[in-house]
């Protein structure tokens, strides 16, 4: 899952060193078998974690992702259906 930060809500310059410290607290915790993260900041990657290269069967994922691209499509034109 992507995530992006609108440079108009602005944020904190993300410091990746404790970002992956918490995003292994995190995995302890919920007991993840594998998670892929990364940090792309203005098109570079500039952080990611071991496993970030792994390659994830993305199942029934894609009938989401499509689905959440047809609701942005409605929202700034009505999609009309034929």
């Amino acid at each position: 899952m992507a995530a992006r930060i609108p440079r108009k809500i602005g944020y904190k310059r993300l410091n990746p060193l404790r970002f992956g410290q918490d995003l292994d607290g995190i995995n302890d915790e919920l007991r993840v078998p594998e998670l892929s993260a990364a940090i792309v900041e203005s098109g570079r990657l500039v952080w990611r974690n071991a496993s970030a290269t792994t390659l994830f069967p993305i199942a029934s994922v894609t009938k989401t992702m499509t689905a959440v691209l047809i609701m942005q499509l409605v929202e700034p034109t009505p999609l009309v259906a034929r």
